[in-house]
């Protein structure tokens, strides 16, 4: 079954921190090869409010194959309390153009290597376009429940 058309994975790197370090985190959260898979890392740089560089990392996945390796991965690398806790939120993390929302923690993913769902913060960010038809919130959130359930 086709659980998603596409998934964005992105975060933000403030002045001060180690860019570096987190491309090298992102790349390893889209949990497949993505120079093998001619995949980008987009970067664009902007200003905060505090007149600072703020670098936008993201990665986009929309070949079917490489979402469908990236979901069964990204299942399987999540705990059963994880799962249980995404499918119980399911009805505020899907929006009504059904767009699945996650956030895993930053610092626990970078420092401790930890995938830690949180609910906002420093993080990575993890969206979803779900494959649902037709496109309404409710067929979505049936969708989330069969993929986090499938374990």
């Amino acid at each position: 079954m086709k659980y998603a058309h596409s998934v964005k994975l992105s975060v933000f790197s403030k002045e001060g921190e180690d860019v570096e370090k987190i491309k090298k985190a992102l790349r390893e959260l889209a949990l497949i090869d993505i120079e093998k898979e001619k995949l980008v890392l987009k970067e664009t740089v902007a200003k905060s409010h505090d007149d600072e560089n703020i670098h936008i990392l993201e990665i986009v996945i929309t070949k079917e194959g490489q979402v469908n390796r990236f979901l069964k991965a990204f299942v399987a690398k999540l705990t059963e309390d994880q799962r249980q806790l995404l499918i119980s939120q399911k009805e505020s993390r899907v929006d009504d153009d059904c767009r699945f929302f996650i956030r895993l923690d930053k610092r626990k993913l970078i420092d401790e290597n930890r995938w830690w769902i949180t609910d906002g913060g420093n993080c990575f960010h993890i969206r979803f376009a779900l494959a649902a038809y037709p496109l309404k919130k409710d067929i979505g959130t049936c969708m989330i429940e069969e993929l986090f359930r499938k374990s």
